[in-house]
């Protein structure tokens, strides 16, 4: 919806609403710890869904149409460093270059499955079945980059699960402040 920008999706199930006696099978605490390091990097008094983050700059509720466009369309005048990315037998070849100007950073990869679906049993969507699109299957740090650095170079071996449908894999690669949370990379491509 924003021309010439790629939006590249990340979507983190987070676990604290599994105790309403239903369980999202795509959540994890480890994402829930991630939204909650969100709200001590934007001053909030509590964490809440569903929120959408744009870069790691911008935070909002994400059924805020105006507010998404409007922050992608600001963060998309940022800089962000070429990431190239191959993979082949089971091994992801990583190289970034020319990093802008960042403090020392995390590298991520993530995978995800697009095309799933949730038939929802309790909760607020009981009897309801989600479609869901870049759900984070998983998410690993592949290395760390200090802020003089401004180049990368990894290969990693995956471990993808049966159940996961290979035609709906894709691998997203992302360079993240440690302490600002900016993202000053990104890179995707799919499986096969």
């Amino acid at each position: 919806p924003v021309k010439d920008v790629e939006i590249v999706p990340l979507a983190l199930h987070v676990d604290y609403w599994n105790y309403l006696g239903w369980r999202d099978e795509f959540s994890s605490n480890a994402f829930s710890r991630r939204q909650n390091g969100y709200a001590e990097r934007f001053k909030l008094g509590s964490i809440y869904t569903a929120q959408m983050v744009v870069d790691g700059q911008k935070e909002f509720t994400g059924s805020e149409y105006d507010a998404g466009i409007n922050s992608v369309t600001e963060i998309a005048q940022t800089k962000k460093a070429d990431v190239e990315m191959s993979f082949e037998n089971k091994i992801l070849n990583v190289k970034i270059n020319d990093l802008p100007a960042h403090d020392d950073a995390d590298v991520w990869l993530a995978i995800t499955e697009d095309n799933l679906q949730t038939d929802v049993r309790r909760g607020e969507n009981s009897g309801r079945k989600l479609s869901h699109a870049a759900v984070a299957r998983e998410l690993k740090l592949i290395g760390n980059i200090k802020a003089a650095e401004n180049n990368f170079l990894k290969s990693e071996n995956l471990m993808l699960q049966p159940a996961w449908k290979n035609e709906n894999i894709n691998l997203l690669v992302f360079v993240q402040g440690q302490n600002s949370k900016n993202v000053f990379a990104v890179g995707k491509i799919k499986l096969i």
